[in-house]
């Protein structure tokens, strides 16, 4: 189906390179399912009142890609990868118990098409990285939040003393969300605005010397390990090509760049009030 929808979609998304525009006017060809024919006018308003903006991304996603994808780049890798762990972990039919799929095609599709989109987006912050790095402040620290004072200074106290604080926080009842276990976070991390503003700010390694009391009442215990941007680069980019505001950035990013046009006001007006990131 999806082949099938992004050959639809040639007829509908009016994508420019940076050299051409291409207009529904001088699309002529008809396109053909099993025994029926359809103008390419028809397909535009059937995939407009059915698909919307899901067509509309999956074409431009799939344009982007091929401007971006190497020779030497195979997406299959990690999906095959994936698809080995889930049947290690789950079993032959991981795809019907897990995701209530009928057959594993289906999950490598899915999956075959979460990796080339995820190559967008690491492109971007390869191609941006110091822009990316002031703009979301990616700093390496653990960082334990806990309901309780007192415990939270059992904890401190053990961290100066040269204890984990992964450690420490499962010892003591450390909630999950911030179990003090080394990661990259960044001001998308919803972290408080007290801990943001001890940890991506912080100019080198560093320990709270007191608990972070935060607006949400927890208490915080904050480690940052490095603030060396350069030095865990590919952590880094790994972990923000998942965050939704640079996922936007990126399709923004590579719709100016290779001059994405449109010239139907119904698909303006969809992609505006929807998906704007789309409409350079």
């Amino acid at each position: 189906m999806k082949k099938i929808l992004l050959v639809l979609c040639t007829a509908l998304l009016l994508c420019a390179c940076t050299d051409a525009h291409a207009t529904i006017k001088n699309v002529k060809p008809y396109f053909k399912v099993g025994t029926e024919t359809v103008t390419s006018r028809d397909i535009y308003e059937a995939l407009l009142e059915q698909y919307g903006i899901e067509a509309l991304s999956l074409f431009i996603n799939e344009f982007i890609y091929d401007q971006l994808v190497t020779p030497d780049y195979d997406p299959m890798k990690k999906v095959n990868e994936e698809i080995a762990e889930l049947r290690e972990e789950y079993g032959d039919e991981y795809y019907s118990e897990l995701y209530g799929y009928e057959s594993e095609s289906e999950i490598i599709d899915l999956f075959l098409e979460e990796e080339k989109t995820n190559l967008i987006f690491t492109s971007y912050i390869k191609d941006n990285f110091e822009a990316v790095i002031e703009n979301y402040l990616p700093t390496k620290m653990a960082v334990a939040q806990f309901q309780d004072y007192q415990m939270s200074l059992m904890a401190l106290a053990g961290v100066k003393d040269g204890e984990s604080l992964a450690d420490l926080a499962e010892e003591l009842g450390v909630t999950e969300i911030f179990d003090g276990e080394p990661a990259i976070y960044s001001r998308e991390s919803d972290l408080p605005i007290e801990v943001e503003s001890y940890g991506l700010y912080a100019t080198g390694p560093s320990l709270v010397d007191n608990p972070i009391a935060a607006s949400d009442e927890q208490y915080y215990i904050v480690q940052v390990i490095s603030v060396d941007r350069n030095s865990f680069k590919d952590e880094i980019i790994e972990e923000l090509a998942y965050e939704e505001a640079i996922n936007s950035e990126a399709i923004s990013y590579y719709c100016k760049e290779y001059n994405l046009t449109y010239y139907d006001i119904a698909m303006i007006d969809l992609v505006k009030s929807s998906n704007p990131e789309y409409y350079p």
